[in-house]
């Protein structure tokens, strides 16, 4: 029942976020924003999309085939479409403008165009997530391992992690916002719990804790970690357009000086 109600809620925060992003996308468009800052936007965009998508359709299997929330095609699901958001989020990272030296992942993007990207995201997770699958569902397992999916999912999304607090933090100094290193620092503390939350098995929580605190754990963790990533996200939009804007007021104010200058020679 929890994991039902973080679906809906993921479900229409994240659909409503993304429409959001996409009007603001258009609307930086028409201003002929750089294409780099349009990128960011339209994959951050992508990202907190695939988020209300996977929900979408969990909700759908939940409610009309009357799977269990921990049921195999669920979870299935689930670690696609979060492996997807993982995609969408890496291809953002490189728009974060600082002055640090890039991380070794974003790099590695930097040096491909997005569809190589894609193409070579696509196809390690394919060759992975098919000889993982087959073997998974070719054994008897039963539906209390089925947590043991996200394995495929676990090392894209610390990696991805780890490449967001990194990224995050130098774009906040460049912009003299070290007060944001906490919030940056729970994001990925709160991706890495929800993360690890998953491959625990419910017969081996319930000797934790009572499984209903367990299963709100990992709801509370996912939808946190959700909302401030886009919270930090949306304060790094707007702090780059005021950055824009002041270093655009300080051009026209320089060139109203020499303007001036040369009229009083």
């Amino acid at each position: 029942m929890v994991s039902a109600i973080g679906y809906y809620v993921t479900a229409i925060v994240c659909v409503i976020t993304s429409f959001v992003i996409h009007r603001i996308y258009y609307k930086e468009k028409r201003r002929q924003a750089s294409a780099i800052s349009l990128n960011g936007i339209k994959w951050f965009g992508l990202a907190i999309f695939s988020w209300g998508l996977g929900a979408l359709v969990e909700i759908t299997l939940i409610s009309i085939l009357g799977l269990e929330t921990n049921h195999k095609l669920i979870v299935s699901f689930g670690v696609f479409f979060s492996l997807i958001n993982s995609l969408f989020i890496l291809m953002s990272l490189p728009s974060i403008e600082h002055e640090g030296k890039r991380n070794l992942v974003i790099q590695i993007i930097e040096r491909f165009s997005e569809k190589e990207v894609f193409v070579i995201f696509g196809g390690v997770l394919l060759m992975l997530g098919s000889v993982f699958l087959v073997s998974f569902y070719t054994s008897n397992q039963d539906i209390s391992n089925n947590s043991v999916i996200w394995l495929i999912d676990i090392p894209i999304s610390l990696v991805v992690a780890f490449s967001l607090l990194n990224e995050l933090n130098k774009a906040f100094r460049k912009r003299g916002m070290k007060f944001m290193y906490l919030p940056t620092f729970a994001l990925f503390l709160l991706i890495v719990i929800a993360v690890l939350h998953r491959i625990v098995p419910d017969h081996q929580a319930i000797k934790l804790m009572d499984l209903s605190n367990w299963n709100f754990i990992g709801v509370l963790t996912a939808l946190s970690f959700k909302f401030l990533f886009v919270l930090l996200f949306t304060i790094l939009l707007y702090s780059w357009k005021l950055l824009a804007e002041k270093e655009e007021q300080h051009t026209e104010f320089t060139k109203l000086q020499l303007a001036k200058s040369q009229l009083n020679i």
